[in-house]
């Protein structure tokens, strides 16, 4: 095999370890399912110098937890290659996370920071309650989401329950 094609498939490895992974902890996979796929109808493109690696067309990433789907997926490496500092999908972003449903333009996950956010006409629905907004950002390990720009808010319980997010800007 190509050396080149052999560290692409380590490289891949290890993102389907390391992203999204830990996305939403309060949906733990059951023990021996924790498992991540990224798949693309395109070219995968590896760049050494900026270290990154580009699925293109069509990109689905998919584990226990639920699935992401992007025209096109951009993952940064630090540089040792260790480790992912940040990912981006881009065009026509659809989340989907058990109860929980989103898409926006672009879409910008940052590991470390347990951070998420949903850039260009962003919207979130959980189990029939929606959200709407310029920009939407999720800090997963508070449980917590700031909506900037115009937010506009549906709210239809089936029972009377507490919603603790904060409207931005």
């Amino acid at each position: 095999m190509n050396p080149r094609l052999k560290n692409a498939a380590g490289v891949a490895g290890l993102l389907l370890l390391l992203w999204p992974a830990r996305m939403m902890p309060e949906e733990e996979p059951a023990a021996g399912e924790d498992w991540t796929v990224v798949t693309c109808d395109g070219n995968l493109f590896m760049d050494y110098g900026t270290n990154r690696v580009i699925f293109f067309n069509n990109v689905r990433v998919e584990n226990p937890r639920g699935s992401i789907d992007s025209d096109r997926l951009t993952v940064f490496f630090s540089p040792d290659g260790k480790t992912v500092e940040k990912t981006e999908g881009e065009g026509n972003v659809r989340i989907r996370m058990g109860l929980r449903s989103g898409r926006s333009e672009r879409f910008i996950y940052y590991p470390a920071e347990k951070k998420a956010v949903l850039v260009g006409d962003a919207a979130v629905t959980v189990a029939g309650d929606s959200v709407r907004g310029g920009t939407i950002i999720f800090y997963l390990d508070r449980n917590e989401m700031d909506v900037e720009e115009s937010p506009t808010l549906k709210y239809v319980p089936e029972e009377d329950y507490q919603v603790d997010f904060k409207i931005g800007r």
